[in-house]
């Protein structure tokens, strides 16, 4: 089975596009392979919240949350996880990378997940999530073939998980920051994971997890994919040719995120219990 993913149109050359207030459901499924809601091997919904009302983030400690920067917000900025909402009261941003940490005024999460530290991820399938735009309408080409899926919903107020395989890792430059990513794809349902998903709009912050030692760790923050409003698995030319995405890799920053929690993420792991700017790539 597989798991909403973003949605991808076809272009002959493709240019560097955040995944930030466009209209939108979170993460893109195939309409087949969505999980059963008795699926448990993810991570708490308590650990992904809602940042304002354009993004995604990922508690790592009881009153400390990591997002991506595009999609903006600060100080002030309501976030609702757990159900609760609270304001950000303080704001890290990193000096290149498009990645920050937030501080919760009064929060005290019993949820959250630790900071993947070791840069071992390509290969590693993980479950990804966030409060983004979903699967909308079949794309098809001249043929009827379906090759992709556009995106729906008009608000960040729903929360998706689903799976995929990282695939590599890179340096990528958009917007103004340049930040280590890791890459995935979106694949037929008959050929990537089960649940296969990719990321949409005001997904974006929201995490991508494996589970080490019986707990969940976040590797990265959902942040760019390669079409705005679109996720593609199939070029419309009937070539096999899955959109790719991109997530702020963790590891790269743990240390960074490490100094300004006054506890080690690492050290404060989530139970296993419960349960993006976009980027045109080249074709």
């Amino acid at each position: 089975m597989k798991y909403n993913c973003l949605i991808v149109s076809m272009i002959v050359l493709t240019f560097p596009v955040l995944i930030i207030n466009s209209p939108a459901v979170a993460m893109v499924l195939h309409p087949d392979g969505e999980p059963p809601t008795s699926w448990s091997d993810k991570p708490s919904d308590n650990i992904l919240g809602r940042w304002g009302s354009s993004g995604s983030c990922v508690a790592i400690a009881p009153n400390y949350v990591i997002t991506t920067r595009h999609q903006g917000g600060g100080v002030g900025t309501t976030v609702v996880i757990g159900g609760n909402s609270y304001t950000v009261s303080q704001v890290w941003n990193h000096t290149a990378a498009d990645i920050r940490v937030a501080k919760l005024a009064g929060a005290d999460l019993t949820e959250y997940a630790g900071l993947y530290s070791t840069m071992d991820e390509i290969g590693k399938e993980i479950v990804l999530g966030g409060y983004g735009k979903g699967r909308g309408d079949d794309l098809t080409n001249g043929s009827g073939t379906v090759y992709g899926y556009s995106w729906a919903g008009d608000d960040n107020q729903t929360l998706r998980w689903g799976t995929n395989t990282i695939d590599s890792s890179v340096v990528k430059s958009n917007l103004g920051f340049t930040s280590d990513t890791l890459r995935a794809d979106f694949d037929k349902l008959t050929l990537g994971t089960d649940y296969e998903a990719a990321p949409a709009e005001w997904d974006s912050g929201g995490g991508w997890f494996v589970k080490v030692d019986d707990q969940w760790q976040v590797v990265a923050l959902n942040a760019y994919v390669e079409h705005e409003g679109e996720t593609w698995f199939l070029d419309p030319r009937e070539v096999l040719d899955p959109d790719m995405f991109w997530g702020i890799r963790v590891s790269t920053y743990s240390g960074w995120i490490n100094s300004i929690i006054p506890e080690p993420a690492t050290l404060l792991l989530l139970s296993i219990g419960g349960a993006f700017g976009l980027i045109r790539r080249r074709k």
